[in-house]
């Protein structure tokens, strides 16, 4: 089968570890002789599996450390046959303090790692127009140990909804760690970043793939608890506060909370809202229930003296500008 004309590993061949080359429509199988015994198109393979390993040496007299990378792309074809494939690039020389701070010198994507996301973004193009199919019919997709479905991923018997995860790709762990923990990893970040968890990436299949579904899969934002001064960017700075009547206590002024969902398409509140009063009461309102600003306010703090619109019988009002809070004497 004539896969293409052009090797992607021609210019460099000493990145190949291996009698395998890496054409632009799959991968080529040689003998040690040289000789083709086999050839796999990108829609052959059912797992791809990428890691990145490294070796380092210590240099005293240079004060520095020397990393050797090698990238492993692992392919698992349908006819049951694994090839791995091993792209190595380096050495990088790196100082031993900067190397245990903050990892390996930046720089320019290397040849191998150009090579590696070559493949990995070309076997993502064929499989994931099948991975969405399955997922819209209610299936649910194996990348080795963490699963995915329409609601979101499952790892370890935890499930995660799409919702919550606010970032998840590849990441090579190196530094001062033990040379077991080196290596990459996918880490999916959560709730805002504010939490994250790690899988080896040698236990997740076809990472890339996973990578271009979640960027894919169109998300609601989740919903917040926040104080009643915080506005959608698309609002009036002067109106920083939405000036609500409650319904058990009948007192005009913001909430001592609400939980609410951003609208999208318009950037601005998605009605109803949960309002917490500062009575004790919590209970959910419409648009029809804010309280229009039919009075002004002059902040007299340290100053500031920015006026600003508020309801007229408003038990508290803030500043947008410096955020202080006054109890008006109407």
């Amino acid at each position: 089968m004539e896969l293409g004309s052009q090797l992607w590993t021609a210019p460099a061949p000493s990145l190949l570890t291996g009698p395998t080359h890496l054409h632009d429509l799959g991968v080529v199988l040689t003998t040690r002789f040289g000789t083709v015994r086999g050839t796999h198109r990108w829609s052959e393979v059912t797992n791809l599996w990428y890691d990145v390993t490294m070796r380092i040496s210590h240099d005293r007299s240079f004060g520095s450390v020397v990393a050797q990378l090698t990238r492993v792309l692992t392919f698992d074809f349908g006819d049951g046959e694994r090839v791995p494939v091993r792209l190595q690039e380096g050495p990088v020389r790196t100082l031993a303090s900067d190397f245990f701070r903050d990892g390996i010198r930046s720089s320019e994507a290397s040849a191998a790692e150009r090579v590696a996301e070559t493949v990995r973004n070309a076997v993502a193009a064929v499989q994931l127009p099948t991975v969405k199919a399955q997922l819209a019919a209610g299936g649910v997709v194996a990348f080795g140990t963490v699963s995915a479905n329409s609601d979101g991923l499952r790892h370890q018997g935890q499930t995660l909804p799409w919702r919550k995860v606010s970032w998840l790709g590849f990441m090579h762990r190196y530094s001062s760690r033990p040379p077991k923990d080196q290596g990459g990893v996918l880490r999916i970040s959560y709730d805002r970043d504010d939490n994250w968890f790690e899988v080896p990436a040698v236990e997740v299949s076809n990472l890339q793939t996973l990578e271009e579904l979640y960027d894919s899969i169109p998300r609601e934002p989740e919903r917040l608890a926040v104080t009643a001064d915080y506005e959608p960017p698309s609002r009036d700075p002067g109106a920083a506060t939405l000036f609500l009547r409650c319904p058990a206590c009948w007192v005009i002024g913001g909430a001592k909370s609400f939980s609410y969902r951003i609208d999208t398409a318009t950037d601005d509140y998605r009605w109803p809202v949960e309002y917490a009063c500062r009575c004790g009461q919590t209970t959910q309102l419409t648009q029809q229930d804010v309280v229009s600003r039919d009075s002004e306010w002059t902040c007299t703090d340290r100053g500031c003296e920015t006026i600003f619109a508020v309801a007229s019988g408003a038990y508290s009002v803030a500043c947008p500008i410096c955020r202080s809070s006054y109890r008006p004497s109407w």
